[in-house]
């Protein structure tokens, strides 16, 4: 199931509504509703979709960022409690995650310095008296707006820039320790500095009972600790190579062989797929849902070369497993050939990476 909703596109970049934020339309709508009626009701619906729109050019700075070092954006995506750019997988140097990182907070500075002259602006014209820039003493109007977008913007961009994971600052202290220590003592240095944030955060919770705080400390220690575990999981893939973990060539087939060769393959081996060959040279490859088509289609015993996957991306022995991860995702594979000195020794694929 599909549980975000197309808005439209900005600046070439999808923007897509998770339907989980329609939870948070009451909390913020229903408080004006009841003490200013269906006036009250719209201006909390105008209010909340202004805040999240200055939301989405935040994620928006982080996509431009990423666009300049050639990273693609799949989609921007609008959550109960924020925003998210999600990135196809690609491996950052410390310098492209800091300047990726702090793009959103940028526009954030910019998007409250706009709406700060703003207000000066409208103080200046007679159009917003001083005293009422506290925005809890401002009837719905243009102006109220104006104030309380000002206002949110400001804890937005306050609260972004906190050194935890998964928050923009957090990633910011990562890539800034990164450039001086290796990544992997980065993440571990930012992490726990994360967590040791989020448990200031519940002693404050306690302290003033403060729900929403806790809420926030609690969503700043699970990121933190995903981080965690993702740091640990990166350590391994960047550590260890693709020839330290693929066995070498199991059962192959040759350029004649028929369907029929490639059943009897598949009935005595568990290979997931099976390199075609013409003497030692691999041409193709053969997978098992590639045989099970073909018997459905009753595509009789055809040669192996009709049923074959011709390019295959391809991988050194010596690559990490990250990069041949990041083949997988970027070419969308199901199999990659894997050489050493120019040698085919084995098709690696998901299923085989254990």
């Amino acid at each position: 199931m599909n549980w975000s909703l197309p808005l439209g596109r900005l600046a070439g970049f999808d923007i897509k509504l998770h339907i989980t934020f329609f939870l948070l339309v009451p909390l913020a709508v229903f408080p004006w509703g009841m003490q200013y009626g269906a006036v009250g009701v719209l201006f909390g619906a105008v209010l909340l979709a202004a805040l999240f729109f200055c939301i989405a050019l935040h994620e928006l700075g982080h996509a431009l960022a990423a666009r300049r070092y050639g990273i693609k954006t799949r989609e921007i995506l609008l959550l109960p409690l924020g925003g998210l750019a999600i990135l196809d997988e690609h491996r950052l140097t410390p310098r492209q995650e800091l300047v990726i990182a702090l793009a959103g907070p940028l526009v954030t500075f910019l998007v409250t310095l706009a709406l700060f002259f703003g207000a000066g602006a409208a103080v200046a014209a007679g159009a917003l008296e001083l005293s009422t820039l506290n925005s809890s003493q401002l009837a719905p109007s243009w102006q109220s707006v104006l104030v309380w977008l000002l206002e949110l913007n400001t804890i937005l961009l306050i609260f972004n820039l906190i050194p935890a994971f998964p928050l923009d600052g957090g990633r910011a202290l990562r890539a800034g320790l990164a450039m001086a220590i290796t990544e992997q003592r980065a993440t571990q240095i930012a992490t726990m500095v994360g967590q040791g944030i989020a448990a200031l955060l519940v002693v404050a919770a306690v302290l003033t009972s403060n729900v929403m705080l806790g809420i926030v400390a609690l969503f700043i220690f699970l990121g933190a600790r995903q981080e965690q575990v993702q740091g640990r999981v990166m350590t391994v893939l960047t550590s260890v190579r693709a020839g330290d973990i693929v066995q070498r060539q199991g059962r192959t087939l040759q350029i004649g062989d028929r369907l029929s060769a490639v059943v009897e393959a598949a009935l005595v081996n568990q290979q997931h797929a099976f390199a075609v060959m013409q003497g030692e040279r691999i041409l193709g490859a053969v997978l098992r849902s590639d045989v099970t088509r073909a018997l459905n289609e009753g595509s009789g015993d055809t040669l192996v070369q009709m049923l074959m996957r011709r390019e295959l991306p391809q991988a050194d022995s010596n690559d990490t497993l990250d990069t041949v991860r990041l083949l997988f995702m970027r070419h969308g594979s199901p199999v990659i050939a894997v050489f050493e000195h120019e040698r085919f020794i084995r098709l690696a694929y998901p299923r085989g990476f254990r």
